[in-house]
């Protein structure tokens, strides 16, 4: 396993590639004016849906589990969905079954290990499966619900720009917006800077700014599986505390590579 350096060391490097600030809503009044941006907004989320639609294709080359299942186990997961997933690469956060799809891994894995048969790969798994499980927590914790999370939603914290979110659970959000913990209070770049509730959940708020003013010139995609280890023999970041503190998020020397400048 790669060695970790812990996440507040990432904030520290110099900025690497080139970060753009979006457009900021804030004072524009004019109807045409917003028609344009709004327009912008859609163009970015068809890219996103263009990119998950390639991740999508590239999915059998991703690192799974890998555990050979006995019938038993087989039949025990089918009464409780009838599709489990088989790799941690199914487990997509921002889709309305993840939540479920993750409880039957999570049954796969307790099985796995009453048994005393866990491969190298499952060990594995449980990384993956623990910054899933923590995106999982800091989601409900904001209000959001797996819904809300589809390509063409915006942050509700976007909520004082006038467009339109798309989401359905933006009451819930706003209510509870004061007992947030600090690191998943929004920022003053979330209010102005429209951008997909995705990035709300990841709880380092510098973080979270420089890839919301980074727009289109990253892949968000991708920073979603480099996160989770996908596709690589090391890990993307490892939870060792409550999903909301920072100082539990531990990334890989691969990761700080790759996205050390955010």
């Amino acid at each position: 396993m790669e060695a970790v350096t812990s996440a507040s060391h990432a904030s520290s490097l110099q900025l690497e590639s080139p970060v753009r600030l979006l457009d900021s809503w804030m004072g524009i009044t004019d109807p045409k004016k917003r028609k344009t941006l709004q327009n912008r907004l859609n163009q970015r989320a068809h890219r996103r849906r263009q990119r998950a639609r390639k991740a999508q294709q590239n999915k059998q080359q991703d690192v799974g589990i890998g555990v050979k299942q006995e019938p038993d186990t087989e039949t025990q997961l089918q009464t409780k969905s009838k599709s489990p997933p088989r790799s941690l690469d199914h487990v997509d956060f921002c889709m309305p079954t993840s939540t479920k799809h993750l409880e039957d891994l999570e049954a796969l894995i307790r099985l796995e290990f009453a048994r005393g048969s866990p491969t190298a790969d499952l060990l594995l798994g449980l990384t993956q499966l623990n910054i899933i499980r923590a995106m999982h927590a800091n989601r409900d914790i904001l209000g959001y619900k797996a819904e809300d999370l589809h390509d063409d939603a915006l942050s509700a914290f976007n909520i004082g720009l006038g467009i339109d979110l798309k989401l359905t659970s933006q009451s819930s959000i706003i209510k509870t917006k004061s007992n947030l913990p600090f690191s998943l209070t929004p920022t003053t770049t979330q209010h102005k800077v429209p951008h997909h509730p995705w990035l709300d959940i990841i709880p380092i708020p510098k973080m979270r700014d420089n890839l919301i003013r980074a727009g289109d010139s990253i892949d968000d995609v991708k920073l979603c599986h480099d996160m989770c280890g996908y596709r690589v023999s090391g890990t993307g970041i490892l939870i060792w505390k409550e999903p909301w503190d920072p100082s539990g998020w531990e990334v890989s020397e691969r990761f700080l590579r790759l996205w050390g400048w955010a």
